[in-house]
């Protein structure tokens, strides 16, 4: 039953993952910590609160919420549907929290905007990775602290971590509304560096940084490059 019930948030068939778990619980089968994840995030992407403090609960019972793959899950439930003290619960709460939940609660503050609180965790975590680095420049990008974004991004490349696919459009987003010329080719010379042929995302975010900096020649250069287009490449020029 729990290998189906993966399968069915896999395919985002919430609503019948959390159909066969009730069923699990009726034929009294009882799940263990990977169903409950599993279930927990369903919970989360249903947008269901009060269902997953109920999943909570049981686990709590079951004693199964020590497990970090649960523990996690619990934490991003409260992170993105409820308030940050409950998320901040959850993850003291959470036996070893891996980098995962570190990640999952820096979001939950930088949603919140505690951009403070964000920063010390993301300082305190025992390890880094894109994913982490990821979510506090997008952070402070999409909040308008484009510089810290910035800043952020060239700490990572002085850290020797490779940017990826998400990590760029954040990147080249902030020099392009503090309008760095120079700052933004030589994230473009980085990204072609990394990754080769820049994908769609990554694209459309240099067409539009050589744009809002007034290099029309370079933003037309980049979309006539790009080996994709979709509506947003077509707005950026």
């Amino acid at each position: 039953a729990t290998t189906v019930i993966g399968q069915f948030a896999r395919h985002r068939r919430h609503e019948e993952a959390i159909y066969l778990f009730s069923r699990m619980l009726v034929l009294n089968i009882r799940p263990n910590e990977f169903t409950f994840g599993t279930i927990i995030h369903s919970s989360t992407s249903l947008r269901d609160l009060n269902l997953g403090k109920q999943f909570h609960v049981c686990a709590t019972k079951l004693g199964v919420t020590l497990n970090v793959f649960v523990g996690s899950a619990i934490l991003d439930l409260y992170a993105k549907l409820s308030t940050i003290e409950e998320a901040q619960r959850a993850f003291e709460d959470t036996h070893e929290p891996n980098v995962v939940s570190y990640t999952t609660l820096i979001c939950g503050y930088l949603k919140k905007e505690r951009f403070d609180d964000a920063l010390g965790l993301f300082r305190a975590m025992p390890e880094r990775n894109v994913v982490s680095w990821n979510a506090m420049i997008g952070g402070y990008s999409q909040k308008g602290h484009n510089e810290e974004a910035v800043n952020l991004f060239i700490e990572m490349l002085r850290e020797g971590l490779l940017p990826n696919q998400s990590t760029f459009p954040c990147a080249i987003s902030a020099a392009a509304n503090i309008a760095v010329l120079g700052m933004g080719r030589s994230f473009h010379a980085c990204a072609v560096k990394s990754l080769g042929t820049p994908g769609v995302f990554v694209g459309n975010s240099l067409v539009s940084f050589y744009a809002k900096c007034g290099s029309m020649e370079d933003s037309l250069l980049v979309f006539n490059k790009l080996p994709e287009r979709n509506t947003v490449s077509w707005n950026a020029v």
